[in-house]
């Protein structure tokens, strides 16, 4: 692994020229894998280099492409005129991003606060949490219909059994059910929101508010279940103190997204300088394009075409 190549300067800032691996005629440093995640958002960066695969795989991809890099150097691939302006545009893309990025951080953001505030107050329902419920469940798939009618007669005898005290739901879920997880989860759903369930399950849960309530059996398109409420949690509105951080960020980046639009349109819509006498030329740059061949091309079924099925 190439990984361990680079062990020692992992923890040191990549501010010089400090080599991190070598290959053939390929040499890495630290200000190269700078450049290498300058695209990259800079609070992912940290994240994506906490993986010794992840360097690993940058720094095979890196060496590679500068190894062949040097081919081409030493066959003078470099001193073609087409390459060397595919340099310059390259050069133009990264000037581009990073002119970008200032015109960004140039921004003068007001103060938003009462922008967020009449956000809030136009539909206060928007911002309030989810139903978050903790639950088992039961899961019987039917294999054929008409099968339906002994899955359900199984789950009223469970239901019922549960609620006289003689079973528990999660013993029934680790031997039953047709979940592919339950003989180790025993049905038991951790808390999150009901959201992410399908609507029939989330439906069915949501009336079930107090600990130990248990559903009728539920069809999904999974299956049928039985559902019990372990723990539940309705949603709530949120007040604007709340929310107030988050709505502020939200109006900021809209904020800023549109006085970019503005500087970039205005770049847009300079005139254009270019004659019809400039530009013709380059239809035929390439070649003459053979318009009748192409029609036929495209109205010639194929021999072995088959004609499709009705």
């Amino acid at each position: 692994m190439l990984a361990a190549t680079v062990s020692a300067s992992e923890n040191t800032p990549a501010a010089g020229h400090e080599v991190v691996a070598r290959q053939g005629t390929a040499t890495v440093d630290g200000l190269d894998v700078d450049a290498h995640v300058a695209p990259m958002p800079a609070e992912n960066r940290a994240g994506f280099l906490d993986s010794p695969k992840r360097i690993d795989q940058m720094l095979r991809h890196m060496l590679l492409r500068r190894n062949l890099a040097n081919e081409a150097k030493e066959r003078g691939l470099d001193k073609d005129p087409v390459v060397q302006r595919e340099f310059e545009q390259a050069a133009e893309s990264i000037l581009m991003r990073r002119r970008l990025e200032q015109i960004h951080n140039e921004v003068q953001v007001p103060d938003l606060q009462a922008l967020a505030k009449e956000r809030y107050l136009a539909d206060p329902s928007k911002f309030q949490t989810t139903d978050q419920a903790e639950l088992v469940h039961v899961l019987l798939k039917v294999k054929a219909p008409e099968d339906e009618a002994q899955v359900l007669a199984k789950l009223r005898q469970w239901r019922a059994d549960v609620l006289a005290g003689k079973a528990k739901l999660e013993d029934i879920a680790a031997e039953y059910s047709d979940e592919p997880v339950a003989k180790t989860s025993r049905g038991v759903l951790p808390k999150s929101s009901l959201s992410r369930y399908v609507p029939e399950f989330a439906e069915a849960a949501r009336k079930l508010r107090h600990p130990g309530d248990l559903s009728e059996p539920v069809k999904t398109q999974f299956g049928w279940h039985l559902i019990q409420t372990k723990s539940f949690d309705p949603g709530r509105k949120l007040s604007f103190d709340e929310v107030r951080d988050r709505l502020v960020q939200e109006e900021r980046r809209k904020y800023i997204d549109a006085e970019v639009e503005k500087y970039i349109s205005g770049l847009k819509d300079l005139p254009i300088e270019a004659s019809e006498e400039s530009i013709a030329p380059l239809r035929q740059r390439y070649g003459v394009l053979d318009y009748d061949a192409v029609e036929q091309a495209e109205t010639t079924e194929p021999a072995d075409q088959e004609t499709p099925k009705q």
